[in-house]
């Protein structure tokens, strides 16, 4: 299973379309170096770290192509909000932790939910919709098989289930498929004690971690492959769980250390494809410091105040206070007096004709 996984990893590595290769110039690859070496710790667990990642290969798989799609602002963006969600509620994370555990050690549940997730995913058109039928069947999965079993037992129908109502009556087959997904999980005593949980505590109304998981499913939607470059990472950690708290612990400081945070992410980039960085870089820390300290540490790592992540990737610009100019007065129009209207011309006097040339004589010409 776990070189079906490392091959599984490789393809969808070579498949996300991360940032071009690291090709670091000195100064830089000097730069992240020199910010290490400025704190003992960060320096210690960046050793211990790679040391432990060449020691576990499957591990290490999953961390290179995770860590590739982080030098990508798009992706580094919602799964750093999420995973910052997880440092606010250490209580969810535990339930989600509990969650991966069961999927990583049951195939039948882990092919059911895959398959839950490979049909969200494929469904590239109307995604926003399946999305939220997807959020609502995972919130209330008790309900969710009820109603894919007969949606005329739910009353009232939820709105957000209305586009499964209309699939019903058309006989989509659809439906039958996360019928099938939900009756397996349903079927699992371990699926209603630790999957469902984290599924009512992710995609819950009122969870706190719920709009941090519901953007970084929608940006899963417009890239499906990242979503199992993500999945199988936590799939793979939860084999290890002394060694996931410490991982997660290391990726949260790189993000809070000045001079790592992204440029961390290209300096490893570039030692994966110049392993000569790496040799030379450690000959020295063990001249100067020792051999590479034991990693992960013994007992779990310390806590971290939460770090505010950006929720778009767009920066906000701060404009200048508007200020108030005074109009100018509007000119006047000077006032007219009346208007005389014109006078109409009398016309002249018709002419009378004379009362001697109108009698009878006048008539016939005689004398």
């Amino acid at each position: 299973m776990i070189a079906a996984w490392l091959a599984l990893l490789a393809g969808l590595g070579a498949a996300a379309e991360p940032a071009p290769p690291a090709d670091l110039p000195a100064a830089r690859t000097a730069a992240v170096e020199r910010a290490l070496e400025n704190d003992p710790h960060l320096l210690a667990w960046h050793r211990g770290y790679l040391a432990w990642t060449r020691q576990h290969p499957a591990a290490a798989a999953a961390e290179d192509a995770f860590t590739s799609l982080l030098r990508t602002t798009g992706f580094s963006l919602p799964v750093g909000r999420f995973d910052e969600a997880l440092v606010r509620f250490p209580e969810l994370a535990a339930r989600m932790d509990a969650c991966y555990a069961v999927l990583a050690s049951n195939a039948d549940a882990r092919a059911a939910v895959d398959d839950l997730h490979r049909f969200e995913l494929a469904h590239r058109t109307g995604r926003d919709t399946w999305g939220a039928v997807l959020m609502y069947l995972r919130a209330h999965p008790e309900e969710a098989l009820t109603f894919l079993e007969n949606p005329q037992w739910v009353k009232p129908i939820p709105e957000t289930l209305r586009p499964l109502a209309d699939a019903a009556r058309r006989k989509d087959p659809s439906l039958e498929r996360l019928q099938a997904d939900f009756q397996i999980l349903h079927d699992q005593p371990e699926a209603h004690l630790r999957v469902f949980p984290w599924w009512k505590a992710a995609c819950g109304e009122e969870s706190p971690v719920r709009d941090a998981f519901e953007a970084l499913m929608a940006h899963f939607r417009q890239y499906p492959h990242r979503f199992w470059v993500w999945h199988r990472r936590e799939l793979v950690l939860a084999e290890p769980p002394g060694a996931r708290a410490w991982l997660r612990h290391w990726h949260r400081v790189v993000r809070r250390s000045e001079g790592l945070e992204r440029a961390y992410w290209d300096y490893l980039e570039a030692v994966r494809t110049q392993p000569e960085l790496a040799e030379t870089a450690e000959a020295r820390w063990r001249n100067e410091y020792g051999p590479a300290p034991a990693w992960p540490p013994e007992g779990e790592p310390p806590s971290l105040a939460p770090l505010r992540v950006p929720s778009r990737a767009t920066p906000s610009i701060e404009r200048p206070p508007r200020t108030e100019t005074e109009k100018p007065a509007r000119p006047r129009i000077p006032a007219s007096g009346p208007v005389k209207q014109p006078t109409r011309p009398v016309p002249p006097a018709r002419p009378v004709k004379d009362a001697a040339d109108t009698g009878p004589k006048a008539e016939t010409g005689g004398p």
